[in-house]
């Protein structure tokens, strides 16, 4: 299976949780998604979103940060490790 086809069976993970309501397991799975491709910013935004459902708003305001970064960023940059 191809990395992009394993960031998106995670991000799709991901929507089921947080269909569910368990947002939580939806951060867990759209930061797996991320981390398999990080110029995505879909996948950190997603994150993002379901950490502030979780209750994580320090958290969502990180993950949201790097999803801008991630459309501002040209790729093989390192993110600044502030945002995590």
């Amino acid at each position: 299976m191809t990395t992009a086809n394993e960031s998106m069976k995670a991000y799709r993970t991901g929507r089921v949780a947080y269909d569910e309501g368990e947002y939580e397991d939806a951060t867990a799975a759209f930061r797996w998604a991320s981390g398999l491709d990080p110029d995505n910013p879909m996948y950190g935004h997603s994150a993002a979103l379901s950490a502030l459902k979780a209750g994580d708003e320090a958290g969502a305001e990180r993950l949201f940060l790097r999803a801008v970064l991630a459309t501002q960023v040209p790729s093989g940059l390192a993110t600044p490790s502030w945002c995590w």
